[in-house]
């Protein structure tokens, strides 16, 4: 992935927002009333956006994935503190339970909120086996490949000690993710197997 980095640009968004809170608390009627519009468009506007399909911890520690289902329930791959757990809850819009951990021998197959399928890989080895399944055509690894899939699937995965964690949307391109530090909320690729971004 690569490790450039640029001062977060200020989302739109969160201008109106602000804007909207100034000019509501600052000035009377009617440029008050204007101003909490500016809040209300804004929430308006960010009520719009997708929830995210999945949150990656990353930052200063082995990658782990929380990822939202179909079913309405948080899958948590690898162990995490009730807190982080918390927080992929509050993102994800979905409930998790602390004590259902997901294990996968070689890869496990999961369905994101909107049905599509992805193959989570934990451990290098699994990579094989997610390779030549049918039933997916993207793998979201949190183990490092060493080879591109011989089926041409798309792997997206992350490295150890991350600076960042990430929250991911899988669209019909493929996967993209937001850093927690991205000020803008700009989406952005992720490192796609062979080819870093």
């Amino acid at each position: 992935m690569t490790r450039w980095r640029s001062r977060p640009a200020v989302s739109p968004r969160r201008l109106l927002l602000v804007l909207g809170v100034v000019v509501g608390y600052a000035w009377t009627a009617p440029w008050r009333f204007a101003g909490w519009g500016m809040v209300g468009l804004a929430c308006l506007i960010g009520s719009l956006k997708p929830l995210p399909d999945a949150v990656i911890f990353a930052q200063n520690r082995s990658p782990t994935l929380v990822a939202a289902s179909a079913g309405g329930e948080l899958t948590i791959y690898r162990r995490l503190s009730a807190f982080l757990i918390d927080m992929a809850a509050l993102r994800l819009g979905q409930h998790a339970d602390p004590e259902k951990i997901q294990h996968c021998n070689e890869f496990c197959q999961h369905q994101l909120r909107r049905g599509e399928a992805v193959a989570i890989v934990l451990k290098r080895h699994g990579l094989s086996a997610a390779c030549d399944d049918r039933n997916t055509d993207v793998i979201i690894s949190l183990a490092t490949p060493l080879y591109p899939c011989r089926t041409a699937k798309s792997i997206y995965y992350f490295t150890q000690n991350m600076d960042d964690n990430y929250v991911l949307y899988r669209d019909k391109k493929g996967v993209n993710y937001v850093s927690s530090n991205s000020g803008s909320g700009q989406l952005a690729c992720l490192a796609l197997q062979p080819r870093q971004c």
